[in-house]
């Protein structure tokens, strides 16, 4: 028994016509008879009820047909599987992210690549954006999804979006009805930054747009980790400075960010070493990039990466946390003052 022959006898078994199966099939009607006739001597049946101009399945061909096309169906899923192999889509591939700012891309860019990889298992691994670095070029994780721009020698970066830098301040703030403010802006008010050691490129983007606008920033919290900045400015402690792409997860109408412009954005990229090329790595690199060159991640469209088109015409997006109220924190401190207010990652403050 051949596949052909299960492949012929289910066209004619779909068409119930020996002529129509012949043409689908781009074979002559008398070689597709043939083979079925071959096919049936060797099961011992008849399968089709060729009496008169009709054709009919016999009881026979009926219960052939299901596991005839079983068989079919895991023939062309072995194939599969072995030209994947072939090409070294397989095993594990491990991808680290920076949750601040890919905690929305990495599980659509995941997703979408699995749809054509499904011999390929993905392990996920979170962590700042040094660490990550450190680890890529260590080789313990194969990719990593991160802010840039990623400047080490011995790895290579490809641009997948970019974030501007957004104040997030309570409902009742001044900035609550403007679009976009300027760096300036911030100079008398107290502010809430990711510290240095958890996003120095962040840390340094801001106070270089401080620096450039002519004051010190003046840091009253700083948080470890930078997914505090949020609900430390929902506690009332200050203005909250971030990338637009770090307040994707929050929905609501607590609290607004307000693009700050003129300075420069923050980029998140996809990091490999240059000499790691195996066929997996290969394979999710340029599948994101054709990802990003068919649709690029748009702040604001698509997914909700936040930034001015947070609410349409005002420019800001709302979110949800329990109320706190603004103007009860008269603490300030110097940017690199010791005696800086600091969230633990467990949200206590030292």
């Amino acid at each position: 028994m051949e596949l052909k022959q299960l492949n012929f006898f289910l066209a004619v078994a779909e068409d119930l016509h020996f002529g129509r199966a012949a043409e689908r099939m781009y074979i002559a009607q008398p070689a597709l008879s043939q083979h079925v006739r071959r096919l049936e001597r060797e099961l011992g049946v008849e399968l089709f009820d060729r009496r008169g101009r009709n054709v009919r399945l016999t009881a026979a061909g009926r219960a052939f047909v299901d596991e005839a096309r079983r068989v079919v169906e895991q023939s062309e899923r072995a194939a599969s599987v072995a030209r994947r192999a072939s090409d070294g889509i397989t095993g594990t591939l491990s991808i680290g992210y920076y949750p601040a700012m890919s905690a929305t891309i990495t599980p659509e860019l995941v997703q979408s690549f699995l749809e054509t990889a499904e011999d390929l298992s993905v392990q996920i691994s979170a962590d700042s954006p040094s660490a990550l670095e450190e680890a890529i070029f260590r080789g313990d994780i194969d990719l990593a999804i991160t802010s840039g721009p990623v400047t080490r020698p011995g790895l290579e970066q490809t641009v997948i979006a970019s974030s501007p830098i957004v104040a997030a301040v309570l409902s009742g703030h001044p900035f609550n009805d403007r679009r976009f403010i300027g760096a300036a802006d911030l100079e008398e008010e107290p502010l809430i930054l990711t510290g240095r050691s958890a996003d120095q490129r962040l840390f340094d983007t801001i106070v270089a747009a401080c620096h450039d606008a002519g004051f010190t920033a003046r840091a009253t919290h700083v948080v470890e980790n930078p997914q505090l900045v949020l609900p430390a400015v929902l506690c009332g402690l200050g203005v909250g400075v971030l990338p637009a792409m770090s307040t994707a997860t929050y929905g609501g109408d607590l609290t607004r960010s307000i693009t700050i412009s003129g300075v420069d954005p923050i980029e998140v990229v996809l990091v490999r070493r240059i000499d790691r090329t195996d066929p997996s790595v290969m394979a999710f690199w340029d599948a994101t990039i054709d990802r990003i060159e068919s649709n690029p991640f748009m702040t604001g469209d698509g997914l909700d990466l936040g930034g001015d088109a947070f609410a349409g015409d005002e420019g800001a997006r709302a979110f949800s946390m329990p109320r706190a109220e603004a103007g009860e924190n008269n603490t300030t401190a110097p940017i690199f003052d010791t005696d800086d207010h600091r969230f633990s990652s467990n949200g206590s403050s030292t």
